[in-house]
């Protein structure tokens, strides 16, 4: 603004070379709906009832930690196995068909630089048992089964963002756990919460069967995903192909704890261990 100047004179005016700072503030937060370990807190269940966090630990305090997955040997008749012993071959069959992802997928958020983040838990990775509160998951007695993923458990934590108008992002990973035209079903909704519904959000995807490579005929996975996904709001989601292998899962948190049927592994270690000794003495005996 111009000075009214009173006397005639050399006037010096000091002008700022640099603008105000502005206060930055995060513009990407994404809500990551899926299963938990638990989703109760003070005795009220959270289940459906999006959450804001800032850091994994204090998804733990709130959540719990990642279901431990369990893998059973099994004899393998054809060519696809993991490992050969005393000439049959074996592989690892995980126990059940629910998959759940979401927890590895928050850790690598975190593990990236994430920060603040919306946490919408639609069930517990286990049953609730009688006389257990929703969203409760301690077992009381029993081997505890792991639910199954659902796709209007998955629906119905989307539908719990409308109110939430800070996130801006929607990431649902255990989509691709569901069955082919359940995950597309699933998908088209969240591109439709993103463009049609909210206007303001980004939808991150997964391509069905996101390990298998490209065909490029008529049941190329990219072929599939696009006309699973139909062609509304595509301006609000991204996909991304293929699956990365990532070292996020720590070494100490797979064991021989994670064998279902330890009997049969031990009975294959006990074979290595005959077949090792007979090889030791046959070593001596050419030698001799």
């Amino acid at each position: 603004m111009a000075q009214t100047l009173a006397t005639p004179g050399v006037y010096i005016e000091e002008k700022n070379a640099f603008p105000n700072s502005v206060a930055g503030i995060p513009t990407a937060i994404p809500a990551f709906i899926g299963y938990t370990e638990k989703a109760i807190r003070e005795g009220e269940s959270l289940i459906n009832q999006p959450v804001r966090i800032t850091s994994l630990a204090e998804y733990h305090s709130i959540f719990g930690a990642g279901v431990k997955t369990t893998f059973s040997i099994q004899q393998s008749q054809g060519s696809s196995f993991d490992f050969q012993v005393d000439g049959a071959s074996y592989k690892l069959v995980q126990d059940s068909e629910s998959r759940f992802l979401f927890y590895d997928s928050l850790r690598l958020f975190f593990a990236n630089g994430g920060g603040t983040c919306y946490i919408v838990s639609v069930g517990t990775y286990y049953k609730a048992e009688s006389g257990q509160s929703d969203g409760d998951f301690y077992s009381t007695g029993s081997e505890p089964k792991l639910n199954s993923i659902s796709k209007k458990a998955l629906e119905d934590g989307l539908t719990s963002l409308i109110s939430e108008e800070e996130p801006t992002m929607v990431v649902i990973p255990e989509a691709v756990e569901l069955e082919e035209g359940d995950c597309f079903a699933l998908q088209q909704a969240i591109i439709s919460h993103c463009g049609y519904k909210m206007k303001n959000r980004f939808a991150i995807l997964d391509v069905f069967k996101g390990t298998a490579a490209r065909t490029y005929d008529r049941n190329d996975v990219i072929t599939r995903f696009r006309e699973g996904v139909g062609s509304n709001f595509l301006a609000y989601g991204s996909a991304y192909y293929p699956f990365l292998n990532t070292s996020i899962v720590q070494n100490e948190e797979v064991s021989y704890k994670n064998i279902s049927n330890l009997d049969v592994l031990e009975s294959l270690l006990n074979k290595e261990v005959d077949r090792s000794t007979d090889d030791k003495k046959e070593i001596r005996r050419n030698k001799s």
